[in-house]
């Protein structure tokens, strides 16, 4: 007999072709209840993403982009107008925030130019 030809017979006391078959079958069945499961909560996970703020709750501080959105313009505008110190911002870690009153004293400064 070849060597590789032993290697594939099992030695003895190893589980058989049809145990080994048995073993995966069952974990697999397990793993799909399992997937199961966790596809049936994606429906509440995605609600709760998607659900707005509490009422009377109103974001103090914007992100650039919510920043750009507010001002209809686009985050590189944004972006470079908070870095000439036209909006101001404020840095929370690595995170760049605008407050809204900044927004607001933007947009009226544009007012006081444009009037």
């Amino acid at each position: 007999m070849s060597r590789q030809t032993q290697s594939a017979q099992p030695a003895r006391g190893a589980e058989s072709a049809a145990e080994v078959a048995a073993r995966i079958e069952s974990r697999l069945s397990e793993a799909l209840e399992e997937i199961g499961a966790a596809l049936g909560e994606l429906p509440v996970l995605a609600a709760l993403a998607c659900r707005p703020a509490p009422a009377g709750v109103a974001p103090r501080l914007l992100n650039i982009a919510q920043a750009a959105e507010a001002l209809s313009l686009g985050k590189s505008t944004v972006n470079a107008l908070v870095a000439s110190g036209e909006i101001g911002s404020v840095k929370i870690g690595s995170a760049r925030r605008v407050p809204v009153e900044e927004i607001d004293a933007y947009v009226a400064r544009l007012r006081q130019k444009g009037a």
